[in-house]
C-alpha cells in the first residue's frame, strides 16, 4: 500500500493554497471561509436560460447598456453561461442545453418568470424596433 504526503505550497487564487502529494498531484484548497454572498451580487440573482444568448446580449447592451462581465462558450459556439451587470444588478444566462435539461421559454412554450428593470430614460418604441432588428422580429 502506497502512502502519500500532502505539502502545502502557496498559489495564484483567491485564498487557494496548492496541496501537492508525494505522487505530484495538485488540487486546490481554501485557506479563509468563501464569503456567503460574492462582491457584486445580491442574495438573489436570475439566471436566464434562453435561446440565441449572444443575440440577447446585444439586445440588453444596446438597449440598457449592459456590461458583459464573463461568457464561456460551448465547443458548437453557444453561450455556456454568461454574466451581465445592469446598473448595480448582474443577470446570469446561458443558452439552452436540453441534454442538462435546461429548457428556454421558446421550447416549453412561454415562461412564468418576469424580471423587472428599472431604467432612468425608456422609449417602448426604441425598444421594440432595436429587439425587431437584433432578433427579427416585425
Amino acid at each position: 500500500m502506497r502512502t502519500s504526503r500532502l505539502q502545502t505550497k502557496p498559489c495564484l487564487g483567491n485564498n487557494r493554497q496548492s496541496v501537492e502529494s508525494d505522487v505530484g498531484q495538485r488540487r486546490p484548497t481554501r485557506t479563509t471561509k468563501a464569503k456567503p454572498i460574492p462582491a457584486g451580487y445580491h442574495t438573489a440573482t436570475p439566471y436566464l436560460i434562453i435561446t440565441n444568448a449572444a443575440k440577447a446580449i446585444e439586445f440588453y447592451q444596446e438597449v440598457f447598456g449592459a456590461t458583459e462581465l464573463d461568457r464561456l462558450s460551448t465547443p458548437d459556439g453557444k453561450v455556456g453561461h454568461a454574466e451581465i451587470q445592469i446598473g448595480d444588478s448582474r443577470i446570469m444566462l446561458a443558452d439552452e442545453s436540453p441534454e442538462w435539461d435546461a429548457r428556454s421559454p421558446k421550447t416549453i412554450g412561454g415562461s412564468p418568470v418576469s424580471i423587472m428593470l428599472y431604467v432612468e430614460d425608456v422609449s417602448p418604441e426604441e425598444m421594440k424596433k432595436r429587439a425587431a432588428a437584433l432578433f427579427g422580429m416585425s
